[in-house]
């Protein structure tokens, strides 16, 4: 009979140390349900590091600059997509919004239209909600001249004519003369796209005799060749040489043998 109860608590033994396991576990979930730990399971919080390019949002901003500048295109998109994402971060939407009208610039010079399309779209909807004048108006005029640029790639030339309009009136609000007149400029190329070279020529006209007064810059260099260029269109042959002949000494009286190319880099 002895043997019998030592073969049954040999048997037993198992089942309460299950048990035992089964009432720990209990006692865990009593001290999570709690919101206590214990100290074995305790992890120190260790704030996050500061991520470096939150700091260096506008040195990223001003090499992206000087790489587009320099015909680095790609290289240029990088920097100004981890910018983008550091105002992202820091919840500046001027900046941000300004960001994304530079790579729209830098994805047309890659060719990649339609992801030039969203960041420029994105700039525009960041830019709707009022708020942080006049920053907000300054980044509005040049993303709408960006818009411009990227519609007349597109062969939306009608499109492209309305937002430059919209983006001289823009630059003009906010006291911008030198970006009023280069949105004007721009508008005389969607007009001849058109087939409105009449319309053109007066537009650049009137854009040169306001530039006539005002030192030399490439601003100017860049009308007088639009204007050559739009008096050969015409088949005026006498004048269209002379103005681009003024454009070409301009330009060398500014020691840049590059003619400006019009877009919006901000």
């Amino acid at each position: 009979m002895a043997r019998k109860q030592s073969v049954f608590f040999r048997n037993f033994l198992p089942i309460l140390k299950l048990t035992r396991l089964v009432a720990l576990l209990a006692c865990l979930v009593l001290f999570l349900g709690r919101g206590v730990l214990p100290a074995w399971t305790q992890v120190p919080i260790v704030n996050p590091p500061i991520v470096k390019s939150l700091l260096n949002a506008p040195q990223l901003l001003q090499q992206g600059r000087e790489l587009y500048k320099a015909g680095n295109f790609s290289k240029a998109l990088t920097v100004w997509q981890q910018a983008a994402e550091a105002y992202q971060a820091q919840r500046d939407m001027p900046n941000q919004a300004m960001v994304l009208s530079n790579i729209s610039l830098a994805y047309q010079q890659l060719g990649q239209l339609p992801q030039a399309t969203a960041a420029i779209a994105k700039s525009l909807k960041l830019l709707s909600s009022k708020g942080q004048e006049p920053q907000r108006s300054q980044v509005l005029a040049q993303a709408l001249n960006t818009q411009g640029n990227l519609q007349l790639a597109l062969g939306q030339s009608e499109q492209a004519l309305t937002t430059w309009q919209q983006a001289a009136t823009a630059y003009t609000r906010v006291g911008d003369s030198g970006g009023s007149i280069q949105s004007q400029i721009n508008q005389a190329q969607a007009l001849q796209a058109l087939g409105l070279y009449r319309r053109a020529l007066v537009t650049l006209e009137s854009v040169n005799q306001t530039l006539r007064s005002t030192p030399d810059s490439l601003l100017k260099v860049a009308s007088l060749r639009s204007l050559g260029n739009a008096l050969r269109v015409i088949g005026d042959l006498e004048r269209s040489p002379q103005v681009l002949q003024q454009s070409l000494a301009l330009a060398q009286n500014c020691n840049r043998l590059r003619i400006l190319v019009l877009h919006s880099l901000v």
